[in-house]
């Protein structure tokens, strides 16, 4: 099911003034998600052409607004991908545990921008519930008063 998602693009957000602000170009999600599916090789960063961990750009995390604009199957696969960052840096805060080689704020500033990322989601996740209830609660209750109406 995962290996459906990758085909899809979503604007990354940028650190603008204007919150409302995405890049103008479109990346295949982030920049972990392979061209082409390596399986295993997905937990490790990527390397360039001369064996060294490339460089990873990263820009702000995902806002509660920006992601209130989104449909739930945008926020299902955004959940995925994010998921999919978190546990490459988890692999990587292993490895370098195993090696006794200290961590870098680079991907520690990753990491927190990937969990404020994902609490966000599950924020707005749980506001669209509680607008749900609320609204079916309504409903029962218009239709309970027209019931006794008749």
């Amino acid at each position: 099911m995962f290996r459906q998602i990758i085909k899809f693009a979503i604007p990354i957000p940028t650190a603008h003034g204007n919150n409302h602000c995405f890049q103008s170009q479109y990346r295949s999600f982030f920049h972990t998600t392979p061209s082409i599916l390596k399986g295993f090789e997905d937990f490790f960063d990527p390397k360039d052409a001369t064996g060294k961990a490339a460089v990873v750009n990263t820009g702000r995390s995902w806002t509660l607004a920006d992601l209130r604009r989104k449909s739930f199957d945008d926020l299902h696969k955004l959940w995925f991908v994010l998921y999919k960052e978190r546990n490459l840096l988890l692999t990587a805060r292993l490895t370098l545990k195993r090696f006794s080689r200290p961590r870098t704020d680079a991907d520690e500033n990753r990491y927190i921008k990937v969990k404020r990322s994902m609490a966000a989601i599950k924020h707005v996740l749980g506001e669209r519930k509680a607008i749900g209830k609320l609204m079916h609660n309504q409903n029962k209750a218009v239709a309970d008063e027209n019931l006794t109406k008749i």
